[in-house]
């Protein structure tokens, strides 16, 4: 649904950069999750001289529209929109307070379902970031990410960082890439290197097994040579865990190693998908520990550079 039933005022997006992760989306629903999610924005686009684009998607309940009293709608309507761009406007300032002029900040204020309008927003924007909040943990994808969240990690065209609520904010300086050994990790890697260069921070390898066999090994092997070839970095390290529970591994892992951001490869049967399809129940789950950032195999060899 690209329903504009009201926008902010008119602007023109900057020209796309060449550069690497010029461009943070960030839309925001102005929870304290959100608020969260913003620390994290905020240094990203200071670390990337990237600009922010401050992004919300009103929706209506029909409990909302039920309760307005007759010939009073575009009234309310009018109340929720100065609201929003209110809200937006205080992201704005306070982009500006910390950062000043060196990040460009604007706003955008749509109506609409935030899943659907969020991903039109970033075919129209195409943002190399999408930066959002997350909530807790359970035992499926969309609760594990949020509903809003699973669905735009699912679909949107460019990187996705999701920021849980209960992770602490650290400036980011050691990154972990979750492997299962594919050839696509090697798009991922690249663009990692890059986003860890600008970051000043460390990239770490991992790859939870949770049987050990000969394939197991041989594929191992065949993906050092790879790595090897085409990856040309000191800074990278490769670790392997044995664990039963690829989750129980990651959070060890995560834990031992104090990484600051997990990112991982999306696509069908990835490790993803093995990762939220069990029952996630227990108080330490992975995602209250770092950041998330995933990227699409789809778009991986697509995004700017």
């Amino acid at each position: 649904m690209n329903g504009s039933k009201f926008q902010s005022s008119f602007f023109i997006y900057p020209l796309k950069s060449k550069q690497f992760m010029k461009t943070i989306l960030f839309p925001t629903d102005f929870s304290a999750v959100s608020d969260h999610a913003f620390e994290y924005c905020l240094h990203l686009a200071e670390r990337l001289d990237a600009w922010i684009l401050l992004y919300h998607a009103h929706h209506y309940s029909r409990l909302d529209v039920e309760l307005v009293p007759e010939g009073m709608l575009q009234a309310f309507e009018q109340q929720e929109e100065a609201k929003a761009l209110s809200y937006l406007r205080k992201y704005e300032e306070e982009v500006q307070k910390r950062l000043g002029k060196k990040v460009k900040v604007m706003h955008k204020l749509d109506f609409g379902f935030p899943k659907e309008q969020i991903l039109y927003t970033c075919k129209e924007v195409k943002p190399d970031l999408l930066v959002m909040g997350t909530t807790g943990a359970s035992s499926m994808l969309n609760r594990f990410l949020g509903s809003v969240t699973s669905h735009v990690i699912q679909h949107a065209p460019c990187p996705v960082m999701a920021i849980p609520a209960a992770a602490p904010f650290q400036p980011i300086s050691r990154i972990a890439y979750a492997t299962n050994f594919e050839e696509d990790d090697m798009g991922v890697f690249e663009r990692l290197e890059q986003f860890a260069s600008l970051l000043e921070a460390s990239i770490t390898l991992v790859h939870i097994r949770q049987v050990s066999k000969g394939w197991d090994l041989l594929k191992v092997d065949f993906f050092n040579e790879l790595f090897k070839e085409k990856i040309q970095t000191e800074q990278m390290e490769l670790f392997m865990k044995d664990c039963p529970d690829i989750v129980d591994g990651l959070n060890e892992f995560v834990q031992q190693q104090d990484i600051h951001v997990l990112a991982m490869l999306t696509h069908k049967r990835n490790l993803l998908e093995q990762l939220v399809s069990r029952s996630i129940t227990k108080k330490m789950a992975l995602n209250t520990r770092v950041p998330l950032l995933t990227f699409q195999k789809e778009t991986v060899g697509q995004l700017v550079c």
